[in-house]
This record gives C-alpha cells, structure tokens and sequence, in this order.
C-alpha cells in the first residue's frame, strides 16, 4: 500500500487524478509484482494532510489526518479555517465509502496521531491547543459497513386476507413503507414492502419483500384442506419423498380453466409455479423440480378449486 500528498496533476497505473486543492490525498495498492492493482484519491479546497492510516482484516483502508477551508459530506459544505481531523475510508477495491469529521469548531489546532482498529470500532487519537492549552483528544466511530443488516425474504406468500408478518429482532428502530414504526406488520395487500432498521450504533439498513396474497388458500400448516365445497377434483402426487420428478395426475378438473402448479417453501416463497392451459380432464403431468431437499407444500389451482399438499425432496 502507498498513499501520501500530491500537488496538480498524478498518474497511477491507469488512472489520472486531477488536484481538487492545494494538497491533495492519494492511495494505490500494488500485487506481489508491484502492478497497480487499483487506485484512488481524496481532496477538499484547501489542504488535506495523512498522519496515520491502517488496514483491517479485509484490507479495507483507514485514513486520518486533518484537512482545512471546506469539505463536502452527505451534499452538505463545512467551513473549517484552522485544521480539523477526519476519518476516510476506501474499501479492499479501493472504493470510497466514507469520510467523517471529528469536529467542527473553528479555534483548535488538531494533530491526530494513531489511527486504531477495534472489530469495528475505529479510534483516532491525538491531541489540539487552543491558545496555550494544549490537550489530548480520542475519538470512537462504529464502522457501519460491517453492522447487522435486517434480511427479509425475497418474496412470501400468504393465505389469509390478513397476516401478521415479524421482522428479526436486533435493531433499535424499524420503520416499514407504510409508516409502521416497529418490527410488526400486518400485511393486507400484495405488493413490495420496504422496511428501514437502525441498529444500537446509528447503522441504517433496508430491504425489500414482495409480498403475494391468496385469499382462496384453503390449506392449513399440515396440508388439510379447509373447505372441502371446493376439493371437486382429485389429485396424487408420487413419488412422494422425490428427488427431482414428481409425477401430477388429476381427475375430474374443470377443462376450460388452467391448472396452476405452485411449490411453496417453508418461508412463504414460491420456488416453482406453472399454469397448463387446456387441460383434459383427466390430468398427467411430471413435473421438474430442481430445488434444494426440504418440506414444502404443493399448492394446485383449477378454477375456484384448491389442493394443497406437503411434498418431500430428498437431494
């Protein structure tokens, strides 16, 4: 790793930076043959110096120094007329992720000295006069790259007109696209739901569901059927624990409407879903299922009939 000042203009490898001010931040990492293997730089109006920087576990770069006059964070400008520490951040493909300032009065003169990894804690200290005074100043920043990330399921399917849906615990703050403000949520419609987390350090996190809704699912947890008015035809599954093929024989379905094929996982996800337009009325076809081993429930869907079976797939 090499990383210093540069004034006007500087070539790594293949890449040319451009001076923002009068002094100006460069990083680059080089392979075991000294090629460049990528590059970077960082720059305010004024003068931006290094004291210190570290590597963590992943080779991702920690940067302190001080910079002075202006610097833009988060779109919004701060003015500094003396010299400010701050911490900066490039990734192990030397991407910027982020730069924190440690303060931003205008009557101390900073010299951050040690920049230290704990887990994710980043400390930076050093001291600063004021006039005569000087003191010794430490500073602590959560790196929010490596916090708890809230991780929903890509897509569930629901059974009622109305579902409670929790969220995983950990996070000090939720807030859903619909203004729900805890972990809960009922769901009532289909769509993409968005929730936004925020951890004890301040971290944000989002993700995103799509949520589908069947309100003539008749089928409980075990595979019974809850309304038989609606079972009028018959269908067997075999073999039943498979491995790939399954073989669907129905009998007595409705011929003008299509047979709907859904597997539904243990998590509400639809991992296999075909529709069979103009089917006979007595029904035979095998079906591929390349999905991992499990339990899951085959769901079968002709007009207003409904069968819900569990399935077992043994790799």
């Amino acid at each position: 790793m090499l990383l210093g000042n540069y004034t006007g203009q500087i070539s790594i490898g293949d890449s040319t930076f451009d001076n923002t001010g009068s002094k100006d931040i460069f990083i680059c990492k080089f392979n075991s043959n000294f090629d460049v293997e990528w590059a970077n730089h960082f720059g305010t109006k004024g003068n931006d110096y290094i004291t210190d920087f570290a590597l963590n576990e992943f080779n991702a770069a920690y940067i302190t120094g001080t910079y002075r006059t202006q610097i833009e964070i988060n779109s919004k400008e701060k003015t500094d007329l003396f010299f400010n520490p701050y911490i900066l951040k490039f990734n192990n493909k030397g991407d910027f992720r982020f730069i924190y300032t440690i303060d931003d009065s205008t009557n101390h003169y900073y010299n951050p000295q040690n920049v230290i990894l704990d887990n994710n804690n980043i400390l930076v200290s050093g001291n600063t006069s004021e006039y005569s005074a000087t003191n010794n100043f430490l500073y602590e920043f959560y790196d929010c790259d490596y916090g708890k990330k809230i991780d929903l399921p890509e897509e569930i399917t629901i059974y009622e007109e109305q579902t409670l849906y929790s969220a995983e615990d950990g996070f000090s703050e939720y807030l859903w696209s619909n203004g729900v403000k805890n972990k809960e949520i009922n769901l009532s419609q289909r769509g993409i739901y968005y929730l936004t987390t925020k951890d004890q350090h301040g971290c944000v996190s989002v993700d995103t569901m799509n949520v589908e809704i069947f309100n003539t699912i008749l089928a409980d947890n075990s595979g019974n059927n809850r309304n038989n008015n609606y079972n009028k035809f018959e269908a067997e599954i075999f073999p039943n624990p498979a491995s790939y093929f399954i073989d669907l024989k129905i009998t007595n379905i409705e011929t003008t409407s299509p047979v709907q094929v859904f597997v539904i996982s243990e998590t509400g996800a639809i991992v296999y879903y075909k529709s069979f337009d103009e089917p006979a009325v007595n029904f035979v076809q095998q079906i591929e299922l390349d999905i991992n081993s499990g339990n899951y429930l085959m769901k079968i869907v002709n007009n207003q009939n409904i069968k819900t079976e569990k399935i077992i797939i043994i790799k």
